[in-house]
């Protein structure tokens, strides 16, 4: 009882000087400010004035800075997606550079395929550097985003991602062409040489008949196949093709094998039949050459097709780009 009696007259001085302290501390206050003279007012307004004005000054020049770094940064921002379009536009005209020697390669195949099939045709190719690094190098992300904020809202980025989709396409494409011509490419060499070896062979079979018979000495249908197969070689040695050029590929069927076969309908003796049989082996590899360099210059043919087909397409949907990279280079030549 005597602690609670204790703490409250402990409450209640505290609360008295409490009281005391704040009517002084206003008291005081009041005294400063009416003993404050006139000068001594305007004095300190303009002491706070000049603080406020510093104020605002400082915050002026800090938002002056951030606005211009901003402009800095936007304008920065502006080039580099200028640059990135331009960039693009660059590798995609160089890919047609590409696409136009694959083209010509392949007109090429075909009227060598149609002078002489034997002639192995050879793809020359621009380097594909453009092409490749617009699928599997740039980062299309950030040309996409570029696009979309350098051409109107409406215009949707011009379809950059149509258009890059359609570069990587050209780009499969392409590399699936080269790639099916370079598999084939050494099988043709293997075929068109097993041919050549089948002729030489041929050949020298038939020599070799025509040196162990003798005309006198056959009868019937054996005297007559000598001397149809000695008209046959007689032919060649008058007016000798070039046994290793491509020309003879070319007309060995008509000038000896076709001539041997109808020849040997009826084989007659084992000599004959190895002729007969041989002439045929000849023919088989012929025709196997033969079906493998049509379907190569075939299918060059239809991947030249569909180049042409996406490369149209390309330049329809690139044709904003085209010409804002056009309107581009005007403002820096006249800037």
């Amino acid at each position: 009882m005597l602690l609670f009696v204790a703490m409250g007259d402990t409450f209640d001085n505290f609360s008295s000087w409490l009281k005391n302290f704040v009517f002084n501390s206003l008291a005081e206050s009041r005294h400063f400010l009416f003993s404050i003279t006139r000068a001594e007012w305007l004095s300190l307004l303009g002491t706070m004035a000049a603080a406020l004005l510093a104020a605002v000054v400082s915050l002026y020049v800090v938002y002056l800075q951030n606005t211009q770094q901003r402009n800095r940064d936007d304008e920065q921002q502006k080039t580099t997606e200028q640059n990135k379009l331009q960039y693009l536009h660059f590798l995609i005209n160089d890919s047609f550079k590409t696409i136009e020697f694959y083209r010509l390669s392949v007109e090429n195949a075909k009227e060598s395929y149609k002078r002489n099939p034997f002639v192995i045709p050879d793809l020359n190719s621009y380097v594909p550097h453009s092409l490749n690094s617009i699928a599997n190098k740039i980062n299309q992300e950030e040309y996409y985003l570029a696009s979309v904020n350098q051409f109107p809202k409406n215009e949707s980025g011009f379809g950059i991602a149509e258009l890059l989709q359609l570069c990587n396409a050209l780009n499969d494409n392409y590399t699936k062409a080269f790639s099916e011509f370079s598999l084939q490419f050494p099988l043709l060499i293997e075929d068109k040489d097993k041919y050549r070896s089948a002729l030489e062979e041929l050949i020298e079979i038939v020599n070799q008949y025509i040196l162990e018979n003798k005309v006198d000495d056959l009868t019937g249908s054996d005297k007559i196949n000598y001397i149809r197969i000695n008209e046959i070689m007689g032919a060649l040695k008058n007016n000798p093709p070039d046994f290793k050029g491509n020309e003879w590929l070319k007309i060995s069927n008509d000038l000896l094998i076709v001539p041997l076969n109808l020849t040997l309908q009826d084989q007659g003796k084992p000599n004959l039949r190895k002729i007969y049989n041989q002439s045929r082996h000849a023919l088989d590899l012929r025709v196997n050459y033969i079906g493998r360099i049509y379907n190569v210059v075939n299918s060059l043919e239809i991947n030249r097709s569909i180049q042409q087909d996406i490369l149209g397409r390309i330049k329809n949907v690139g044709a904003p780009l085209e010409v804002y990279i056009k309107e581009l280079n005007k403002k820096k030549v006249n800037s």
